[in-house]
């Protein structure tokens, strides 16, 4: 068996260190080729039936505890006049109410330039007049959104406003007309009409409104939790696979181990021995495959399209040790699998759909890398959604790797999976100093990263890397679960 081109562990975890909650950062991706070579064919063996197990999804009810960032604007914002000018230090700011509980975490303001200059000072003060916070504006840019955490964060209740400040000593600042001449709403912060305040004194209260109901883009960061119940079906090895197909018996399968024949279908078959297909839409349903050889257990050619496995298992016989469960040409389509017992998982092709499946439970002793699922590169078109997806066995890179090693991999929905092990659990980016290109279009939603084998999911977290181009989305990826004590899903800003 060939082995795997790789670069080391240690360079990751020496390299990688993504446990910090925000957008996972753009990483080198470590290699792990996938090599080819025929699969040594042996005749199929009678084997007895066996009685299935029909059992369900699991269905776990969880309660989402999401934790938000929220601000007035966006940084996209701009004011309508960058500068204007007052003859003596000023005041502005903004009258902000708040519809849920939180924590003001932060201050910030729009700084048109240079006239805007001098020493800021971000407050917080209650309607009447007293002083709540205070923090010193540093390291400011010439121009754009400043910010400043506050020391010590201040807690709001539901209902409750608070006006927000920063002094201008020059008596330069930014500066909207008709900002408030109506409510602005962002998220559960609001601002009514007339919400722009001014005070001709710098580090005074600003309580005039403006005539022309002018905003000053004085803003804050805040920190809130929302809730929400949901109800989840996770696949388990008793709802993938043959056993759940409601199938009673399997037929031992004594055809031919290359299918050459497109449409051919096997139907409630027990294989022993592994499958190569030279053929278009072959469909392998309600069946077990236990490969007898080291290489893969199933292998369409590449040139071939439209293979489809629909509930079945596939796992190796004893003494067997086969490197991946499989290879397919394009668009094809996996539907309730059970594979274990592997080396490897799946190799990703372009059009594949991988759906309520359990990819899991994998056997490494070689000293090649393992992962559920596997691309290398010009990928494109693929959508994993709602499985189960994991390793943890010897030499795990991750639960899912996505490689651009021979081009980019592009327009690919990974949505609802559970994802456990590997040295990371996910790998998305790429390797400019390999002459890597990104990753486009990948769509990363509803994921959960699991504690089944490592306390962050993989070894050195649960993400190494990640293509940072505009294309891609990475949304409401939970950070852990934690079912078995409370049945709590943490999240952060929707993301990890």
């Amino acid at each position: 068996m060939n082995g795997l081109t790789r670069r080391t562990l240690a360079r990751l975890a020496a390299g990688l260190s993504l446990l910090a909650i925000g957008i996972p950062a753009m990483a080198a991706s470590p290699a792990a080729a996938n090599s080819v070579s025929e699969p040594n064919v042996s005749a199929a063996s009678s084997a007895v039936g066996e009685e299935s197990r029909v059992t369900p999804a699991m269905a776990t009810t969880r309660t989402i505890v999401q934790v938000n960032r929220s601000s007035l604007y966006t940084a996209s914002k701009h004011p309508q006049v960058a500068i204007a000018r007052s003859g003596v230090g000023v005041e502005v700011g903004t009258k902000i109410t708040f519809a849920t509980s939180g924590t003001v975490t932060a201050i910030r303001f729009y700084k048109g330039g240079k006239a805007n200059g001098g020493r800021h000072v971000g407050s917080l003060w209650s309607p009447s007049g007293a002083l709540l916070r205070h923090q010193v504006f540093t390291r400011e840019s010439v121009s754009g959104w400043q910010s400043v955490g506050l020391a010590k964060p201040l807690k709001v209740a539901a209902g409750e406003t608070v006006i927000v400040s920063y002094s201008a000593p020059k008596g330069g600042f930014s500066r909207t007309a008709q900002e408030f001449a109506r409510r602005v709403q962002s998220g559960p912060l609001a601002a009514n009409v007339g919400a722009g305040l001014l005070a001709h004194k710098a580090g005074s209260i600003p309580t005039s409104r403006s005539r022309v109901n002018a905003g000053y883009l004085v803003d804050v960061v805040f920190q809130h939790v929302s809730r929400r119940t949901i109800t989840v079906r996770t696949p388990t090895p008793f709802s993938t696979g043959w056993a759940a197909s409601g199938v009673t018996t399997l037929k031992p399968y004594r055809g031919p181990l290359m299918i050459t024949k497109s449409g051919t279908v096997l139907d409630g078959v027990d294989v022993t021995g592994s499958i190569v297909i030279a053929a278009n839409n072959v469909t392998i349903r309600n069946a077990r495959i236990r490969s007898n050889t080291d290489w893969y257990a199933v292998r369409q050619y590449p040139e071939f399209h439209g293979l489809k496995l629909q509930y079945v298992e596939i796992s190796a016989l004893p003494g067997a040790v086969p490197d991946q469960a499989l290879s397919a040409g394009t668009n094809a389509l996996l539907d309730h699998v059970y594979i274990h017992g592997m080396q490897r998982g799946v190799y990703v092709t372009s059009g594949m759909t991988i759906s309520n499946s359990y990819l899991d439970d994998f056997v490494n002793n070689s000293d090649s890398h393992a992962q559920a699922i596997l691309a290398l590169g010009q990928a494109n078109h693929v959508r994993i959604f709602n499985n189960v997806l994991g390793c943890g066995t010897n030499m795990c890179t991750a639960a899912v790797s996505v490689f651009p090693e021979r081009g980019s991999n592009n327009d690919w929905v990974i949505d609802s999976n559970v994802l456990n092990g590997g040295a990371f659990a996910v790998y998305l980016g790429y390797s400019p100093q390999n002459g890597e290109k990104p990753n486009t279009n990948i769509r990363f939603t509803n994921n959960i990263f699991g504690t089944k084998y490592w306390p962050n999911s993989g070894e050195y977290g649960p993400v190494a890397s990640w293509s940072n181009v505009a294309s891609n989305s990475w949304t409401n990826n939970s950070w852990f679960t934690d079912d078995n004590r409370d049945g709590y899903v943490v999240t952060s800003q929707g993301a990890l």
